[in-house]
């Protein structure tokens, strides 16, 4: 049985330098790299001795940031993914900074808050090879990317996969709004159940290049509405709802008609008293009228 050296023993904790905070082995710590612009190396301890002359070092095994890996930062790397590495070394205790927690991706993912000493691992790294363990992880979305938890995805109800909005011609804000979501396939599939995100579209009559009607995806609603002004669109849990506000609407549509009509009719009898103005004016103060109190009591519901 190998004997340890004279003078050297090993420590079973160690106080942090100007701070209260105690490592031990098996903890995660944050070291100082010897190019102080570039970030805190992460560690998790493994053993702790006495170096005989009143300090302390310590073998650590490395995680590596993906920048610091063989291929470099993808885009489904989070900011704060580390990769476990084959890769040891025995360093002094007066270079550790801190102490931070490595969480599993599982766990990571269910955090509340994260703060700036969390960080997750989902690989394990061998670093003279650049390979990783696994070597193959779930994919999602149409872009068939591994999740990246920075990332906000939305759930199909359907086929219970995830997307992110970007590939699905959605804004984050728009995918926040967004309680209930089908895909387009989902969608298609299950035409006859109708899914519960649809957006009855109700464009202006002067509007070009728009389609109005009731569409069962937020990405063919986008297309109707994206890049012209003074839309008008929402959302519905349920198709009945959306299909009966939309005949609402065209209903609303086909009175206006009606009284455009009548005032044009109007204008032109000659028995009229000279009282009516009856200029183009009057008629389209009259229409805008008539269809802002139609539209505010068809969304005011």
């Amino acid at each position: 049985m190998a004997k340890t050296k004279q003078g050297k023993r090993d420590v079973d904790a160690y106080t942090i330098k100007g701070t209260n905070k105690v490592v031990r082995v098996g903890d995660c710590v944050l070291m100082r790299p010897a190019d102080t612009d570039k970030p805190q190396y992460v560690a998790r301890v493994e053993r702790m001795e006495s170096d005989g002359r009143g300090g302390v070092r310590v073998r650590v095994r490395w995680y590596y940031r993906p920048e610091e890996a063989k291929g470099g930062r993808r885009p489904f790397h989070g900011a704060k993914e580390l990769f476990l590495s084959d890769h040891f070394d025995t360093q002094s205790a007066h270079t550790i900074e801190g102490k931070c927690i490595v969480h599993s991706f599982k766990s990571y993912t269910k955090l509340d808050n994260v703060g700036p000493e969390d960080f997750y691992c989902r690989f394990d790294y061998k670093a003279a090879t650049g390979a990783f363990t696994p070597d193959r992880v779930a994919v999602y979305c149409k872009c068939e990317m591994p999740y990246n938890p920075d990332d906000l995805m939305v759930q199909c109800e359907g086929c219970k996969d995830w997307f992110h909005p970007s590939c699905m011609g959605m804004t984050i804000e728009q995918a926040k709004k967004i309680d209930h979501y089908m895909c387009s396939d989902c969608a298609k599939e299950n035409g006859a159940k109708r899914p519960s995100n649809s957006y009855p579209v109700s464009p202006n009559s002067d509007s070009k290049g728009r389609n109005p009607g009731v569409y069962d995806n937020w990405m063919d609603c986008h297309a109707q509405v994206n890049g012209f002004a003074s839309n008008l669109y929402q959302r519905y849990k349920t198709w009945e709802e959306a299909n009966r506000t939309w005949l609402l609407y065209k209903r609303h549509q086909d009175q206006a008609t009606e009284i455009k009509a009548a005032i044009a009719e109007t204008c032109k009898a000659p028995e009229k008293p000279p009282t009516v103005n009856c200029s183009k004016d009057l008629i389209i103060i009259l229409l805008v009228v008539v269809v802002a109190v139609q539209m505010w009591l068809l969304f005011a519901k």
